[in-house]
């Protein structure tokens, strides 16, 4: 009895611990971002949405913490790969680049609004999330933006806290 006592009381001391740590904010791993240029089909109001979109996703990943690989970088990365981007090509990019995210999709122009099909991509593990938004004006892309950033950023704490506690939890069972 006293040995379960002893176990449970353990375990529960990790587990707040983790809760403890994992309440700091985190800034040395798990938040680099890889923000690939999107397919684009837009009409003239918007000449540089290739360029514009994924500068806008990216400027409200930085004002979340997050550190995004430059635009350059990726379009650099992405024109080496060629071709059709899927989920495999996501990751091997992303770890080409040091990435832990990567962010791809597409934007499509239409008429005054805008529909944003996008993906958030784990590099190593983990299953990737859709965002998707179809808006009614075009000056909802920051709203959208905004909200793929803290999906991003919700992503990386609930990897970083599931890691954290699952390593406290294994080296607590060894012992």
């Amino acid at each position: 009895m006293k040995k379960h006592l002893r176990n449970w009381l353990g375990l529960f001391c990790f587990a707040l611990l983790a809760c403890l740590w994992g309440a700091a904010p985190l800034q040395a791993a798990g938040n680099t971002v890889l923000v690939l240029p999107f397919q684009v089909t837009a009409g003239p109001e918007m000449p540089n949405a290739a360029r514009d979109v994924p500068q806008i996703i990216g400027t409200e990943m930085q004002q979340r913490g997050l550190s995004v690989i430059p635009m350059d970088k990726a379009r650099s990365l992405l024109s080496s790969r060629g071709g059709s981007i899927d989920m495999a090509a996501a990751r091997e990019l992303g770890k080409k680049a040091g990435a832990d995210l990567v962010l791809f999709g597409s934007f499509t122009q239409n008429g005054e609004g805008f529909a944003l099909q996008s993906l958030l991509v784990p590099v190593n593990e983990g299953q990737a999330r859709p965002a998707n938004f179809d808006r009614p004006s075009l000056l909802s892309l920051n709203e959208c933006a905004a909200a793929m950033a803290g999906q991003a950023s919700g992503m990386r704490w609930l990897f970083h806290k599931s890691y954290f506690f699952l390593s406290l939890l294994s080296l607590y069972c060894r012992s």
